[in-house]
């Protein structure tokens, strides 16, 4: 509910951290499809994708 009232407040959906991991990535991860679905709604934007050490890690894990 948290986040839903932070994107009707207008907060920037497609923000990210210092590895570029954004929230959709987080909630997608976590499983919270709920979120995941709203993020988009709200205009996540789906391509955005981690960035440095985390992407590598990413990459490596999918091997």
């Amino acid at each position: 509910d948290v986040v839903k009232f932070l994107i009707l407040k207008g907060a920037h959906v497609n923000v990210q951290n210092r590895y570029g991991v954004s929230p959709l990535l987080l909630c997608a991860e976590s499983g919270n499809y709920e979120l995941v679905q709203a993020l988009v709604q709200a205009g996540a934007n789906v391509n955005i994708t981690p960035q440095g050490e985390l992407a590598e890690e990413n990459f490596l894990a999918g091997q």
